[in-house]
């Protein structure tokens, strides 16, 4: 999955988020902290589904202009979903 809100991954397959820290991408089983508490559950996110592979990250420039950040979770072409529907 992608959250637009957070530009930041999450993959089914391994477990794990994939975030920016000072300016690197990083792989683990939690946000971190400084998150403040963030729900995935009743934010957007949108399945991904033009990429198989460990680096979603390198796309993260398409997905943002194909899914700019919408708290209603309302993208023109993209199959997204607002967490608290799955």
């Amino acid at each position: 999955y992608y959250f637009p809100n957070l530009e930041c991954y999450f993959d089914l397959q391994e477990k794990v988020y994939l975030y920016k820290e000072d300016g690197e991408w990083v792989e683990a089983e939690e946000l971190p902290k400084n998150y403040g508490g963030y729900s995935l559950y009743n934010k957007v996110k949108v399945t991904i589904e033009d990429y198989d592979g460990d680096e979603p990250y390198l796309m993260l420039a398409e997905h943002k202009k194909m899914y700019p950040y919408n708290s209603k979770g309302r993208f023109p072409n993209a199959k997204a979903q607002t967490a608290s529907t799955e």
